[in-house]
C-alpha cells in the first residue's frame, strides 16, 4: 500500500484514518499523515500468507516417491505420494493394493508424521580395489 502525503486532502486523509480506526477529529493533517503511514508500514511489513502451505516449504517427499505408513488407520500399507495436500503436514497419495501391488485409483490423504520413505532392500555390492 501507498503511503500517503500532506499534498493529500484533509477529507481524504480523514477518510483513510477511519479505515484504520484512528483518531481523526480535532488532529492537524500533519499528525494524521505521520499516523496512517505508520498503520500502512505495519501493513507493508506483515508477510503476505501464501495461499498454499507447502509453497515457502521443503517438502520431505516428492511426487512419485513410495512410502511405508508406519502409523494411523493404513498402518503397514505403502502409499504413492501424488501432491501435497491443502491441509498442512499432510499428502494425498494412492494405496497400493496388497494383492496386486499396483497402485488403487482413489487419492487418501495422510499425515507427514504417519509415513516414512521406502527404500527398498538391495544388495549391496562392493567393488574390489587395487592394491597399491
Amino acid at each position: 500500500m501507498k503511503k500517503v502525503s500532506i499534498e493529500t486532502g484533509y477529507n481524504v486523509l480523514k477518510e483513510v484514518g477511519k479505515l484504520f480506526d484512528l483518531k481523526v477529529v480535532g488532529i492537524k493533517a500533519e499528525v494524521l499523515v505521520e499516523q496512517i503511514n505508520k498503520e500502512i508500514d505495519a501493513l507493508n511489513s506483515k508477510p503476505a500468507k501464501s495461499g498454499k502451505w507447502y509453497e515457502n516449504v521443503e517438502l520431505p517427499f516428492k511426487e512419485g516417491d513410495i512410502v511405508n505408513v508406519i502409523s494411523g488407520w493404513a498402518e503397514g500399507r505403502q502409499i504413492k505420494i501424488v501432491k501435497p495436500s491443502a491441509k498442512v503436514n499432510a499428502f494425498k497419495g494412492q494405496l497400493f493394493n496388497p494383492k496386486t501391488g499396483t497402485p488403487q485409483g482413489t487419492l487418501v490423504g495422510i499425515e507427514m508424521a504417519d509415513i516414512e520413505l521406502y527404500v527398498p532392500n538391495l544388495p549391496v555390492i562392493v567393488e574390489e580395489q587395487e592394491a597399491i
